[in-house]
């Protein structure tokens, strides 16, 4: 293309702009929509049992979630536990509905709480329980 003093090259950007606008919503980018992140399951950690052993007996409600991905249970000696508190459990299983704590010490208070991990969203985060196990 010879231009001459004075003359602009044609725009190809602006010639092709309603091409790219249509990939760009065919290829699901740029539609302006943002999709909801579904909330969370709720899920409950039952009270704990102090088994004759001296081991800690966790219980919760298995996931339905379409999306589920794990389990994740954690203790700590207070009540603010979360996920960087000590992990004692991770599991991949949906139909588990159990954990065992074997690493429990005598006379300290411990804290739970249960995490169910999703392949979208946040992960769904369980009631706090404790329990005292006896010196």
């Amino acid at each position: 293309m010879r231009l001459q003093t004075g003359q602009m090259p044609a725009l190809r950007f602006a010639a092709n702009l309603p091409v790219m606008l249509a990939l760009l919503l065919l290829a699901g980018c740029g539609d302006g929509v943002v999709q909801p992140q579904p909330a969370p399951e709720s899920v409950t950690l039952n009270e704990p049992a102090l088994l004759a052993s001296g081991v800690v007996l966790l219980t919760w409600t298995p996931s339905s979630a379409g999306d589920f991905m794990g389990y994740r249970i954690y203790r700590s000696t207070n009540a603010g536990v979360n996920d960087a508190s000590t992990p004692i459990y991770s599991g991949d299983d949906p139909a588990v509905d159990t954990c065992y704590d074997y690493s429990v010490s005598p006379g300290t208070h411990f804290y739970y709480r249960l995490y169910v991990l999703f392949q979208e969203g946040q992960p769904a985060v369980s009631n706090v329980v404790n329990v005292a196990i006896p010196p």
